[in-house]
C-alpha cells in the first residue's frame, strides 16, 4: 500500500478545506511575493508568519485527527533521513540561526504535505490545487 492510496472515510469538514486552501496559497505565492527578501521583520512578513502559523497549527490539528499512523509509517527513510541532516546541519552552519529558521520552514512544508496526504482524496486535492491556481 503507498502513501497516497488511502480510502475517504466520511465527510471533510470545511475548515480543513479552508486550512488546505490557506496553506497552499502561502506555499504557493509566499516565495513569489518575497523573492526578494529573507525572513526579516517586515510588516509583509510579520503578516505571513501570522499566516504560516495558522496554516501550519490547523494543518497539525486536522493531520493528527485522520490516519496519521498509516501515514507516518509510510514516509520514506529518505525524507526522515534529509529532515534529520538538515537539523544536524546547524551544528556546523555559519549561520545557525538562518540553518534553524530553514528547517522550520521545511518541516511545515512537510506537514503541510502529510496533512494533505492524510485528510483528503485525490480528487480533492487536485479541486483544492485548481482552485487556488486559477485565475
Amino acid at each position: 500500500m503507498s502513501i497516497t492510496s488511502k480510502t475517504v472515510s466520511g465527510q471533510v469538514p470545511k475548515s480543513a478545506f479552508a486550512i488546505g486552501y490557506l496553506t497552499l496559497v502561502l506555499l504557493v505565492f509566499g516565495d513569489a511575493l518575497f523573492a526578494q527578501e529573507y525572513l526579516y521583520l517586515t510588516p509583509s512578513w510579520l503578516a505571513w508568519y501570522a499566516a504560516a502559523a495558522i496554516a501550519v497549527t490547523g494543518s497539525a490539528y486536522f493531520f493528527f485527527k485522520s490516519d496519521w499512523r498509516r501515514v507516518f509509517r509510510q514516509i520514506p527513510i529518505e525524507l526522515t533521513l534529509l529532515i534529520a541532516l538538515m537539523l544536524g546541519s546547524v551544528l556546523w552552519s555559519y549561520y545557525p540561526s538562518q540553518t534553524i529558521s530553514s528547517f522550520l520552514i521545511q518541516a511545515g512544508v512537510v506537514l503541510a504535505a502529510l496533512f494533505f496526504i492524510a485528510v483528503f482524496s485525490w480528487r480533492q486535492i487536485f479541486n483544492i490545487f485548481a482552485n487556488t491556481i486559477r485565475e
